[in-house]
Formats: C-alpha cells, sequence, structure tokens
C-alpha cells in the first residue's frame, strides 16, 4: 500500500512539473524531472536514469546536463555508492561551463564531492578537493555564501584534523567575516539547528584547544557564556557547549607540563562540566568521548583503579564500528604500562594494532602483513605508544625487537596516510618520531636493506617539497608559460612582503593562500609542469653515480641521537650518535668561535671524533648532508691527524642526497653575469653586511668577469630591476655585495643593491623567481646561513636551489672583503682549468692559507666561510674547443702528407 501510494505521488509530481516546463528545453526538462525526484528521495530512479548527450548545442545544454549528472552524484551518495558518485561528480564538473552559474555549480559540485571522498577515507584528498571549491567560488562576483559558509567551517575542521593550525585558524575567519557581512541575518532560530554564532564559538574553541592558545581559548568561552545568557540553547547548541567545555578539559590535560600545577585540577574541573550539560541517552558518541578524557585525568593522578573502571565502561558501551576503538584501547593499554602491568599492556597494545589493520585477513604476529588505514593520527598512536613503552623498558632487548615493528607500521601509515609535500609541527613529530624508532630499536648490525630502506623513506619524505619546487622552477624557464602568470606572483609577493614589515597576520595568511592557490592554478593549466614535481629516490642508484674515492656523510638529528649514514659507490654503513646538550653546546661553542676570528684546533678535533669517529682511509671527496646545528659548520675546519681537513679532502654540501652529484657540466660560452653595487662613497667596509663601500668586492668582479667573459654591472647599473631583467637568462650567475640576515622574519633577509628599499631583493621574491642558472656564487654576507620560518628551514642559498639552481657557492658567516676577494678570483681561475667546484674551491683556500703572511688573517673566518652546494661537477672546458679544431686539421694534413708521399713512391 504504502509503495502504491509512493507511486502515484511521483507520478503526480512528474505531471505537475512536465506541465510547467512545455516551452523549455529538452535538458532544462530533464532537469526538472530528475529534480522532482531528487526532492521525492527517489534516488534508485535517479541512479538508473540514462541520458543522451551527444548533440549539446549551446552552454545552456551543458550548464543542464552537468545539474543532471550532479544529482545522480548526490543520488549516488545518498545510495552510499561512493566511488559512483565521484565518477559522476568528475563527470558534472567537466561539463559545467565557464559561465557564472556554470562556475557556480563547479564549486558546489566540488565541495559535494569532497563528501564522498571522505567517506572512502580519502581525508587529504577531500581536504584539497574543498580548497578547490573555495578558490572557484571566491572568484565569482555574488557566489552562493550558504555554500562558501560550510566550505570555511569544514575547511577549518580539516585543517585542524591535519595539523596545520594556521591555516585552520585563518580558514575559520574568513567563513566568519562572511558570516557577519552576508548571511548574520538569516542566522537560524529554529529548535533543531545550531545557529551559525554558536558554530563558530565552538569551531574556535575546539581550534585553539589544539594549537595550546589558554587566552583565546577562554576568551572565546566567555563569548559562549555571554551568548548563552541572551537566549535559550537549542538541542543542538547546548550539545557544542558541553563540546567546548570538554575541549577546554582536554587542553588543560594535554598542556599540564606547560602549564602551572593546578592544570590537572582545571582539567577535570571542565570536563565534569561538561559531563553535567549533556544529554548522554541523547548523544552517546560525545559521552564517551568526555569519558575518555576524564579517565586520562584518572590516569595522569595516578588513580588507575578509576581510570581502568572509566575506560572499561568506554569500551563496553561502543559500538564495533567507532573508529576511536584503537585509541579507547590504547588507553586501557596505557593505565596498565603506568601501573607496571607490562604483560597486560602490551596485550592491549597489540589489540590496538589488530584494530587498526584495515584488512580482514588476519594480522600476523610480526605484523609483516600489516595493511595500513587512511587515518592519520593512527600514525601517532602507533609511535606515542611505542615511546611511552620505550621509555619504560629501554633495556629491555626482546621489548626492542617488538618496539622495532610498531615504528616501522607507523612509518608505514604515515605513508599512506599522508604522500603530499608540505609538513607541519604535527606530521613532522609522527615522521620524525618513526624514523627515531626504527633506527633506536634496531641491531647494533643494521642490515643493508632496512639501511637503503630508512635513507630512501628520509629522502622520499622530506626533499617532496624541495624537488617539487626545484624542478618546477627549472621546467618553468623553458616553458610557454605566459609572463602575466609570472608577474601575478611578483605582485603577490610584493604583497606579502609589506604585509610581514607591518604584522599584519591576517594578511600574511591571505596572501599565502592565494599564492597555493595560484600555483595549483599553474599545475593545472599547465599539466607538463605538475609531471615533474617528485620522482622517487634510490639510494643504490645514487650509489652509481659516486667515483670510488667519494664518501657521503648524511647527517639526521632526532631528539638526543644523532644518525649518520657513510655512503660510497658500494657500501653503506651507519653510526648512532649519543647527542645530547654537552655535544651540541661543543659544537654551538665552535661555531661561535669560527665567527669570532678565532680557532681552537683541540675542540676542532674533539668535534671530529663525534662527527666522523672512523677513519676515512681510500676518501679525497666528502659529501656532507648537515642537519640541524650542522647546517652551520664548515667540516673543513674540523682537525684530523692534527690538520684541518681541507687540507686532505675536498668538501661540498647538499640539503638532500638527490642534489648531489647530479653532473650537470657548465658550457662557459653560456650567459654570464656578476653584479656589484658601488653603495655610498667613503670607508670601505670590511665585511659584506653593511651599507659601506666594497673595494674587494668590487675588485673581484671586475676580475672573474675577465676570467670568464661575464657581463658585469656595476655603479649605477647594478640595480635590482637588471637582476631581475637578466637573471633568468643566464646560465652563470655572481653577486658580490651586501647581504642582510633577518632571523625573526627569515622572509625578510635581503640581497642590498643599494642603500635603497626599492634595491633590496627579498628573500621571499627569490621564492617567487624561476632560474636556469647552473651555477650562482653568493658572495655576500650569511648567504648559506640556516634560518628557521613556519615551513622548516630556509635561507638565501637554499632560496636559490629551490629556484632551480643545482649549485650554490655561499657564505657561512660574515664575509671579510679583502679575502673573500682572493679566495673567488682563485676558484674562478682553478674552476676554468676544468677542476669539481669542491677541488677548485679547496685549492682556493689552501692558496690563500699558502700565501697569506698576516697572523692575524690566518684564522678559519677568513678562509673557510665560503662552502659548494650541490652538484659538485667540474666546467664542460669549452676552451678546448679551438685545441680540438687544430688537432683535426693538423691530423688530416698528416693524413693528406702521407697519401702524397705513398703517391710519389709509386711512381
Amino acid at each position: 500500500m504504502i509503495k502504491n501510494l509512493l507511486f502515484i505521488k511521483l507520478l503526480l509530481i512528474n505531471f505537475i512539473v512536465f506541465s510547467q516546463i512545455k516551452n523549455k528545453n529538452k535538458y532544462e526538462k530533464i532537469f526538472n524531472k530528475i529534480d522532482s525526484l531528487y526532492i521525492a528521495n527517489a534516488y534508485d530512479n535517479i541512479s538508473k536514469y540514462s541520458i543522451d548527450k551527444q548533440h549539446i548545442s549551446s552552454k545552456n545544454d551543458s550548464l543542464f546536463i552537468a545539474k543532471i549528472y550532479h544529482k545522480k552524484a548526490k543520488s549516488f551518495y545518498h545510495l552510499n555508492n561512493f566511488y559512483e558518485a565521484i565518477n559522476y561528480y568528475n563527470l558534472a564538473f567537466r561539463l559545467a561551463p565557464n559561465s557564472l552559474e556554470g562556475k557556480n555549480l563547479k564549486g558546489i559540485i566540488l565541495f559535494d564531492k569532497a563528501y564522498a571522498e571522505y567517506d572512502i577515507e580519502e581525508y587529504v584528498l577531500s581536504y584539497k578537493t574543498v580548497k578547490k571549491a573555495e578558490t572557484i567560488l571566491t572568484k565569482l562576483p555574488n557566489p552562493d555564501y550558504d555554500y562558501l559558509l560550510d566550505i570555511y567551517i569544514d575547511l577549518g575542521s580539516e585543517a585542524s584534523y591535519l595539523g596545520f593550525y594556521d591555516e585552520a585558524e585563518f580558514y575559520l575567519k574568513k567563513g566568519n567575516k562572511i558570516f557577519e557581512n552576508h548571511l548574520k541575518n538569516k542566522d537560524t532560530n529554529d529548535s533543531k539547528s545550531a545557529s551559525k554564532t554558536v558554530l563558530f564559538l565552538y569551531k574556535f574553541i575546539y581550534i585553539y584547544h589544539l594549537i595550546g592558545d589558554e587566552q583565546q581559548l577562554l576568551a572565546y568561552l566567555n563569548k559562549f557564556e555571554s551568548y548563552k545568557k541572551t537566549r535559550l540553547l537549542n538541542e543542538t547548541e547546548h550539545l557544542m557547549y558541553a563540546a567546548s567545555l570538554n575541549a577546554i578539559g582536554d587542553f588543560y590535560l594535554n598542556f599540564r607540563d606547560k602549564l602551572n600545577d593546578k592544570a590537572l585540577e582545571k582539567g577535570i574541573f571542565y570536563i565534569n562540566k561538561a559531563l553535567q550539560n549533556l544529554d548522554k541517552e541523547k548523544h552517546p558518541k560525545n559521552y564517551l568521548q568526555f569519558l575518555f578524557n576524564k579517565a586520562k585525568y584518572f590516569r595522569y593522578t595516578k588513580e588507575f583503579e578509576n581510570a581502568l573502571k572509566i575506560n572499561s565502561k568506554i569500551q563496553q558501551l561502543t559500538d564495533k564500528n567507532d573508529v576511536r576503538i584503537p585509541f579507547f584501547t590504547a588507553q586501557k593499554g596505557l593505565i596498565f604500562l603506568d601501573s607496571g602491568q607490562k604483560q597486560k599492556a602490551l596485550n592491549e597494545f597489540s589489540n590496538m594494532i589488530i584494530q587498526i589493520h584495515s584488512d580482514s585477513t588476519k594480522l600476523n604476529k610480526d605484523f609483516s602483513n600489516f595493511k595500513p588505514s587512511t587515518i592519520l593520527n593512527h600514525t601517532g598512536l602507533l609511535v606515542e605508544i611505542a615511546d611511552e613503552i620505550f621509555k619504560k623498558y629501554p633495556k629491555d632487548s626482546l621489548l626492542r625487537k617488538q618496539l622495532h615493528q610498531y615504528y616501522k607500521i607507523g612509518l608505514q601509515q604515515f605513508k599512506n596516510c599522508y604522500p603530499y609535500a608540505n609538513f607541519n609541527p604535527k606530521l613532522k613529530e609522527y615522521y620524525q618520531k618513526s624514523i627515531n624508532g626504527i633506527l633506536k630499536t634496531s641491531s647494533k648490525k643494521i642490515g643493508a636493506n632496512l639501511l637503503k630502506n630508512v635513507i630512501n623513506d628520509i629522502e622520499n619524505i622530506e626533499n617532496r617539497f624541495a624537488w617539487k619546487a626545484y624542478k618546477q622552477n627549472r621546467i618553468l624557464t623553458i616553458s610557454k608559460v605566459p609572463d602575466s602568470i609570472f608577474n601575478k606572483e611578483t605582485i603577490l609577493r610584493n604583497k606579502l612582503i609589506k604585509a610581514r614589515k607591518n604584522n599584519h597576520e591576517q594578511e600574511i595568511l591571505e596572501l599565502k593562500n592565494q599564492l597555493e592557490k595560484h600555483k595549483n592554478q599553474l599545475e593545472e593549466s599547465y599539466p607538463n609542469i605538475a609531471n615533474y614535481v617528485f620522482q622517487e629516490f634510490d639510494v643504490a642508484v645514487f650509489q652509481k653515480t659516486l667515483n670510488n674515492t667519494t664518501s657521503v656523510l648524511k647527517y639526521k638529528i632526532i631528539e638526543d641521537n644523532l644518525y649518520l649514514f657513510i655512503i660510497t659507490k658500494n657500501t653503506i654503513n651507519y653510526q648512532s650518535i649519543s647527542f645530547k646538550t654537552a655535544q651540541r653546546n661543543l659544537i654551538e661553542n665552535y661555531i661561535k668561535l669560527l665567527r669570532n676570528k678565532r680557532e681552537d684546533k683541540v675542540l676542532a678535533s674533539k668535534i671530529s671524533e663525534i662527527l666522523i669517529p672512523f677513519s676515512l682511509p681510500k676518501t679525497k671527496s666528502l659529501v656532507i648532508v648537515p642537519d640541524d646545528i650542522l647546517l652551520h659548520l664548515p667540516f673543513e675546519t674540523l682537525v684530523k691527524n692534527k690538520n684541518y681537513m681541507v687540507f686532505d679532502y675536498t668538501f661540498s654540501y647538499a640539503s638532500y642526497l638527490v642534489f648531489a652529484n647530479s653532473k650537470n657540466q657548465i658550457n662557459t660560452k653560456n650567459n654570464a653575469i656578476v653584479f656589484s653595487p658601488t653603495y655610498v662613497k667613503g670607508n670601505s667596509s670590511a665585511s659584506r653586511d653593511n651599507y659601506k663601500a666594497l673595494k674587494g668586492a668590487q675588485k673581484e668582479a671586475e676580475e672573474i668577469a675577465n676570467i670568464f667573459n661575464y657581463e658585469i654591472f656595476k655603479d649605477n647599473n647594478a640595480t635590482k630591476a637588471n637582476f631581475l631583467a637578466k637573471a633568468t637568462k643566464a646560465n652563470l650567475l655572481h653577486l658580490a655585495m651586501h647581504a642582510t640576515i633577518n632571523n625573526e622574519k627569515p622572509e625578510l633577509s635581503y640581497f642590498l643593491f643599494s642603500k635603497n628599499d626599492d634595491n633590496k631583493l627579498y628573500l621571499e621574491e627569490l621564492h617567487g623567481m624561476q632560474l636556469k642558472a647552473d651555477l650562482a656564487v653568493l658572495s655576500a654576507c650569511n648567504t648559506g646561513t640556516s634560518l628557521q620560518n613556519s615551513s622548516g628551514i630556509t635561507s638565501l642559498q637554499r632560496a636559490f636551489t629551490l629556484a632551480g639552481v643545482p649549485t650554490t657557492v655561499s657564505s657561512l658567516w660574515e664575509a671579510p672583503d679583502e679575502t673573500t676577494k682572493e679566495i673567488m678570483i682563485s676558484f674562478y681561475n682553478n674552476f676554468k682549468k676544468g677542476l669539481s667546484k669542491s677541488e677548485a674551491l679547496q685549492k682556493a683556500k689552501l692558496s690563500y692559507v699558502k700565501n697569506t703572511k698576516d697572523i692575524n688573517l690566518m684564522a678559519p673566518y677568513y678562509w673557510a666561510g665560503f662552502v659548494v652546494f650541490g652538484d659538485d661537477a667540474p666546467i664542460a672546458v669549452s676552451t678546448n674547443t679551438n685545441f680540438v679544431f687544430c688537432i683535426v686539421i693538423v691530423v688530416t694534413l698528416f693524413l693528406v702528407f702521407l697519401l702524397l708521399l705513398k703517391r710519389l713512391q709509386n711512381r
């Protein structure tokens, strides 16, 4: 009977609709029919509806066909057929025209598609799809603000889940602004839905509890309390109020070590208040989460019986499909661990791994068939649990083997969940805990395969962003991308510089967001560029590029451990070195000593024993891949056999293995330019870090221009404008000038072309350049000094690498003007002879040491500051061309002579 009534209802709807659309076109009529079925929840009927789209005669046709497929996609979604839904969302997106209405539809399609991606557990992909939707809708003069608001709320939630807290805050503030400007008057007051005011209050509290900002957290709670006094909260809003209290309680528990002694007391106060304000019968999932935090409180206060009792209650009430089950199991294990019940704890942790394992096949005891889930926080769970066990039982050798597997599957889980380039502190912590755990729980004789896998994982995870930027910018220099695309990025980066100077945080985030959109659009518009974003690194392939006398020393510092990988053509060895405060302080003090024009060979020898605790009998060339504090250390100043290592070895450096030894040979006939501004008249400067004249730099520029036939820009011609115009076409770059480092705001570090703000080339601008140069010599102060920004490590040298330059020569401290001139001129003379870059620089340094008569100028400060970063290949000596040509002529004439002589003899 019910089915018959539903059928009659559908017939009536169809009759009414078709009677209203007699004069409409074919596809509009079909859409209205489909829309009517959708309103009637007839999703199955829509999913089976086929359409002939062979004769699209107008944009209006394609618009309605796109709308039809959009409804089909949504119908499949309601039928829980998410993969088919995604197919139709993609089809609808492709068919939607580029009219204003079509673009609005495209934005909506993408947002709806993101829900389907989320439901198939493609969480990061879903987040990226929502960002694309936001990009489309924000470009429209009058977008669908309801959709756009939901997009910003969704982006805020997903960014916070992934650990991009600045982004999360930025998106929520944008959404709140749209709400205030366009939708506040339409804010709901019904009895079921939460008002947007309450929703935003809750979302901000949630983000600040993750960030750990107590001031903002309590400020938004006060706003919530004030709003409560103005009106009675409905059920949904009251739930959000309770969830906000729980989040604040969770904040005090999680940040207890950084807060005062009353943090735990405050934590349980808010958790209990949250429970008092929750209807546990109507909201059982929230009830379990609140109880989880209460059990966590009792664990921290060592009230283990209470903690265990509450956690057992949680597990009894949890639905078998609840994705939080591994977390509940892990907490039970931690309670046992903290209370000294080792075996019970390990049993629970084994159950936790079984629950994370996403395959129906039974998990092997050694976890060898473990299949990772797509939930990113499972990575954190695995490695953090392993850390807790290791801290408790560091000397248990049997347990070490088990924990080794925990860390390995933790890394496997991470790679499965986050195969992308950009990191944040949360993601970096997950990754580093995995690598650190794998290495610290390995046996002393670590296997060759494990070593190779670890090196490959480090390279492939860490260098994605750098390699992507380098390859794309290298390709862009020869691409046919219009100048207008590059000009847009230049404008955005100039605005960013101004915003950074004025400390406009929200504007900085807005401009960074626009830059990300710009780059995404560039990749979509020119897919051949996107194809070059990454290549898998394989250390076995890398080894084949090495010669028999080269050793690569790759360092990785995590917590109190320094891991050293020694790579040669035929072998890979590994050493784990204790790197606690004492060792770090030795290196920091040594670097300070070097920068202050002093030397201490005894200290240099001690540091050599720490960093290179073995002999290098067959090695002549060392490639250093430094990390952390080692980025500031010139290894050639270390002492082995009572002498500086520069006397026995050549040194080159690389940020990642993929940038070392790529064998790019430079042709001297290529376009080469050198810049050396004059600055102000008067006394010259001793170093290249202020506004005074640089007589040494000017002489250096002139000599180098003669050696390699550089085009020289000096005096009034050495302007930023000329550099920007010429640099993109040059194959060799040399900058002999002042440079200034900004430790607080690294992006505002700059090269100075004259004492004028308009002639400062900022690091921010360098990140937007595309260079085809094979070598950039940055003959200025601190150009290789590493700085820490929100994205990780940066420097002026690194900016040139990311811009597309495979090799740089840069300075680790202030560049003394006169001695830099001597070393640079000598370097170029050596380089022109066909020596590798590192050997050319080594000989230049040794020549300086040998020929310097003033003992006050013998310290490493004067000769060791400049280092080669990247590809170390020698020059392709084009001067041999004439010589070869002459040899060919001589040989030819000789052969002709022999031929004539033979004929004469025959006569």
